[in-house]
């Protein structure tokens, strides 16, 4: 299976371990994946750019983005949001 494989290599080669709870494969064209509060996903389109005179087509790439509703849940427990709105605190 993937994730022995992918455990033994890392015990192995790298000294460190699989934590059973928080490891989860993904499929990245389907769903995100989370690592340290990031998502990431394969972008689901290709991009164009122009390197001197040469136009080059950039393959599907990651996308990293920032859990907002996490963050935003954070903040209003913590109470720098109400209703939606900043409330600043001062010290």
């Amino acid at each position: 299976m993937l994730v022995d494989k992918i455990r033994d290599y890392l015990k192995n080669e790298l000294s460190l371990e699989l934590s059973e709870a928080k490891t989860k494969i993904t499929n990245v064209r389907a769903e995100f994946a989370e690592f340290l509060s990031v998502r990431i996903r394969r972008s689901r389109h290709e991009t164009l750019s122009m390197r001197g005179n040469v136009l080059k087509r950039n393959v599907k790439n990651l996308r990293m983005l920032a859990p907002l509703d996490k963050i935003t849940k954070r903040l209003q427990a913590n109470g720098f949001l109400e209703k939606g709105r900043p409330c600043p605190k001062f010290v």
